[in-house]
């Protein structure tokens, strides 16, 4: 609301930098009930990985992040569970689609659409179970591989993937 409220006051008095800060997916997951499909529930496959990690083959650290006796690791070895908390995070994800939706059609209702740069990436992944894991905090993909994606007038190569590692470090002085 405030990144529309924003670009409703100040869209096309100057050149404006607007970053939309959203706090989800984060947990904990509480998205607009709107967001909640009673199915997902149901429907959720855990990953591949859930509850087949050999222990002894991890590095100490995923090996205690996976055994460490915290809530997560004790309410999230049921999977029921983990279902229902998979369900709500990719709840919140899609909470998180329609404000960035919301912010697009208003940079479009401001005549702006054809002449701004939008970028979207976050700070980290969520691990969402993969190998026992919840969160953010090891270095596999699932926790460090997060989105760039970017609209640029006149970019020629709309719909190209970079299949190779990107830094965002130069991203926001860019911009």
């Amino acid at each position: 609301r405030e990144s529309i409220r924003f670009l409703k006051n100040y869209a096309g008095k100057r050149p404006l930098l607007l970053i939309a800060a959203l706090l989800k997916p984060h947990a904990p997951f509480t998205p607009a009930a709107r967001f909640i499909d009673p199915n997902w529930q149901r429907s959720i496959k855990l990953p591949e990985t859930y509850g087949k990690v050999d222990l002894a083959s991890v590095p100490a650290y995923i090996r205690a992040r996976i055994t460490k006796p915290n809530q997560w690791t004790r309410l999230l070895a049921d999977p029921e569970r983990a279902r229902k908390r998979l369900a709500m995070y990719y709840s919140s994800v899609a909470h998180v689609d329609h404000c960035v939706g919301e912010v697009l059609d208003a940079l479009g209702e401001a005549g702006l659409q054809d002449d701004t740069v939008v970028a979207y990436t976050s700070d980290h992944g969520c691990m969402c179970g993969e190998h026992g894991l919840w969160d953010k905090t090891v270095f596999y993909e699932s926790s460090a591989g997060v989105p760039l994606i970017v609209r640029a007038p006149g970019l020629s190569r709309a719909g190209s993937v970079c299949p190779a590692p990107v830094s965002q470090v130069s991203l926001l002085p860019t911009l």
